[in-house]
């Protein structure tokens, strides 16, 4: 009896000292976990390597007056040229169906669509921030640009059964980053919602291409419905991708 009662409390020991998982694998701050999470998908060195990226797929929405579907083909020169075109297959009875198209450029940009010609500065800074990020194509590789004061480790979450490390990330609206404590990978994200509160998006289904693992498929709560984003093919840094070619995709 005594026995296993020494052995009881070397292990409570052992467990009330032992520093957190974060501490143990050197992920003691916010951009040790975006460094880790580079090399977990590629490494990054092997992710600033890429210059150019298309990517095409599918985009579902399940909104309470029906399915929406939308085919999604964008493209990008770092850091700073964007262009998604956006075209509906299908929309319940009474939504207009129509494409979209986004070009952004170091001078501006713009957005197409059903209601016009909208500028790109014009839009709510969570929106225009997930594009700037979008344009590198790893948005950890713009995170690790910003300063540590924009960031928070906060206490780890269980993400669909798994615990997650969870980065705040501070800007014109807050955000928050979960990180998989095993594999490393980015798991979900939080972020205001337009319709209030906040919204859920999980990446998941990471597939390899050029040595880099990428999500297929990200599933997101928009409050009035949920919409799962399908990759269904990527392209990495082709070389006739210029930005005047760009200009030119996009009609400009």
């Amino acid at each position: 009896m005594h026995r296993l009662d020494r052995y009881f409390v070397t292990v409570l020991l052992l467990v009330l000292v032992a520093p957190s998982a974060a501490i143990a694998q050197g992920l003691s701050s916010p951009k040790d976990i975006f460094r880790a999470n580079l090399e977990a998908t590629g490494g990054e060195s092997a992710w600033d390597a890429v210059h150019t990226m298309h990517t095409s797929g599918e985009m579902v929405m399940a909104l309470d007056m029906g399915t929406m579907s939308m085919n999604n083909d964008t493209w990008i020169i770092r850091p700073d040229h964007l262009l998604t075109k956006i075209s509906v297959i299908e929309a319940p009875e009474g939504v207009p169906a129509g494409d979209n198209t986004i070009y952004i450029t170091p001078d501006g940009g713009w957005i197409d669509g059903m209601q016009g010609r909208q500028n790109i500065n014009d839009l709510p800074p969570n929106v225009r921030s997930s594009f700037d990020a979008g344009m590198y194509g790893k948005e950890e590789l713009a995170l690790l640009e910003r300063a540590d004061e924009d960031f928070t480790l906060l206490d780890p979450r269980d993400v669909e059964g798994s615990m997650a490390y969870v980065v705040e990330v501070k800007g014109d609206v807050t955000t928050r980053r979960f990180y998989d404590q095993e594999s490393l990978l980015l798991v979900a994200t939080e972020t205001p919602s337009p319709m209030g509160g906040m919204a859920m998006t999980y990446p998941g289904d990471y597939q390899e291409t050029s040595g880099l693992l990428i999500p297929r498929s990200t599933e997101s709560d928009i409050g009035m419905g949920t919409m799962t984003m399908t990759v269904k093919a990527v392209e990495i840094n082709n070389p006739d991708l210029t930005p005047a070619k760009l200009a030119e995709m996009a009609g400009n």
